[in-house]
C-alpha cells in the first residue's frame, strides 16, 4: 500500500478554492479504487519517513509549498506537484485604469489610457507572482518535483515558458490530470425551496467565484451597464476589499444586480440550472471548476480565451470565448452565446464522461505508480 501525504495550506477548511476541491475530490476517488492511505497535512513537520509520496497542491502558495518540498527532500520522499498554474504577466495593473480606457474605447484618449496602464503596470506595479523571485521559486519547485500534474497540456506549456525550462523535458515527468466536477447527491429534489431561499430572478446572467480582480466581475457589470433589463447574479465571497467596493458601486449605479454570499456547495446547482448563462471572463484559470459545473448543469458559459485558460482542452466548440480586457468583447460574447442554439443535454453528458473525478483519480494514481517505479 502506498502511503501519501496530501499537502495543503493551513486555511483550506475556511478558504475553499479550486485547489481545495481538487484535493478533497481526488482523495475521495483515489481512496475508493486504489490501495493507498492518504492523510491531509498542513504542517511540513507532519511529514515523516513512513510516507512514500508528498502530493503538494498549488504551486502559487509559496511559503507552504517551499516548506513541504524541503521537508520531503530531506526525508527522500517522492514529490507529486499539482501545479494549478497560469501565467498572468499580462495582468500587471491593479488600478483598473484599463477599464476606464475601455469605457471610452473608441477614442484615442481611451486607447492611450489602456496601453499606458498596461505598460506602466508591467514595469512598475507587477503582482508578486510575476517577479523574478517568484519565477526562481517556481523553477526550483518544478525541478524538485518527481512528477508534475497540471490540469492540461496548455498549463504545462505556460509553466515551462514562465520558468524558462524546456517543455519536452518537463513533459517527460508529467501526467496531465483533468479537473473534474460532479452533480451533487439529491440534486433536483429541492428546486422550488432553493429558488425561494435565494430569491433568484428569472433569465439572469450568473457569475460564480470569489469577488476579486482576477475574476473580473467589474468588467461584466460595465459591459452590461446599458442593458439593465438583464438581471445579474454574483455568487461568491469578497476577496479584495478595494475591488469589492468598486464592484458594489458599479452594481448600484447599474441596478438589477443581486449578490449572494457563499452557499453550501451542494446547493450551487440551482444557480446554474436557472441561469440564462454563466460568465467567467477571468484573467487566469486552469480551467475553472465553476465552468465545468455550469456545463454539467446544462448551463451555457462564456469564458476567457486561450491566453487566459486552457480553452482548447476543455471548452472548444461548446462555449464562446472572449477577451477579458475588452468590454465590447465581453458584451458581444454574452449576446452571441445567448443566441446560440446548443444541445446542453449532450454537452452535459460529454462533460460527465470526460471530466469526472473517477478519471481524475485514475490519472493521479498512474502518476503515483510512475514515480514509485523510479
Amino acid at each position: 500500500m502506498i502511503k501519501i501525504a496530501y499537502c495543503i495550506r493551513a486555511d483550506y477548511k475556511t478558504a475553499i478554492g479550486g485547489d481545495v476541491i481538487q484535493l478533497l475530490k481526488t482523495k475521495e476517488f483515489v481512496e475508493k479504487k486504489y490501495p493507498v492511505q492518504i492523510n491531509i497535512i498542513t504542517n511540513p513537520n507532519e511529514l515523516n519517513s513512513a510516507y512514500n509520496i508528498a502530493h503538494i497542491f498549488n504551486l502559487v502558495t509559496r511559503a507552504e509549498t517551499t516548506a513541504f518540498i524541503h521537508k520531503a527532500k530531506s526525508l527522500n520522499i517522492k514529490i507529486a506537484l499539482s501545479t494549478i498554474f497560469w501565467d498572468y504577466t499580462y495582468g500587471a495593473s491593479r488600478d483598473y485604469a484599463e477599464i476606464l480606457g475601455y469605457k471610452v474605447y473608441n477614442s484615442f484618449i481611451g486607447l492611450t489610457i489602456t496601453w499606458l496602464t498596461k505598460i506602466s503596470g508591467y514595469l512598475f506595479n507587477k503582482p508578486r507572482v510575476i517577479g523574478k523571485p517568484m519565477r526562481k521559486y517556481m523553477k526550483d519547485c518544478v525541478m524538485s518535483a518527481d512528477v508534475l500534474l497540471p490540469n492540461s497540456i496548455e498549463e504545462l506549456q505556460k509553466l515551462a515558458a514562465f520558468v524558462h525550462l524546456d517543455f519536452n523535458d518537463l513533459n517527460q515527468k508529467t501526467v496531465v490530470v483533468y479537473n473534474a466536477t460532479t452533480i451533487p447527491e439529491n440534486a433536483d429534489t429541492h428546486d422550488n425551496e432553493l429558488i425561494a431561499k435565494y430569491q433568484l430572478p428569472k433569465n439572469y446572467i450568473l457569475q460564480v467565484g470569489r469577488i476579486d480582480y482576477t475574476k473580473n466581475q467589474l468588467a461584466v457589470l460595465l459591459a452590461l451597464q446599458n442593458h439593465k433589463e438583464i438581471p445579474i447574479v454574483i455568487l461568491g465571497r469578497p476577496n479584495d476589499k478595494v475591488y469589492y467596493k468598486k464592484v458594489k458601486q458599479a452594481a448600484s449605479k447599474r441596478g438589477n444586480v443581486f449578490f449572494v454570499d457563499e452557499v453550501p456547495h451542494h446547493e450551487t446547482y440551482i444557480f446554474f440550472k436557472n441561469a440564462a448563462l454563466h460568465i467567467l471572463p477571468s484573467l487566469r484559470e486552469s480551467p475553472g471548476l465553476v465552468n465545468l459545473e455550469a456545463l454539467l448543469n446544462k448551463c451555457k458559459i462564456v469564458v476567457s480565451g486561450n491566453d487566459f485558460l486552457p480553452f482548447n482542452t476543455y471548452f472548444k466548440d461548446i462555449a464562446i470565448s472572449v477577451n477579458p480586457y475588452s468590454l465590447p468583447s465581453i458584451r458581444k460574447g454574452i449576446f452571441r452565446e445567448l443566441n446560440t442554439n446548443r444541445d446542453m443535454e449532450e454537452i452535459s453528458k460529454s462533460i460527465e464522461t470526460k471530466f469526472n473525478w473517477a478519471i481524475t483519480a485514475e490519472q493521479t494514481y498512474s502518476a503515483y505508480t510512475k514515480i514509485m517505479a523510479l
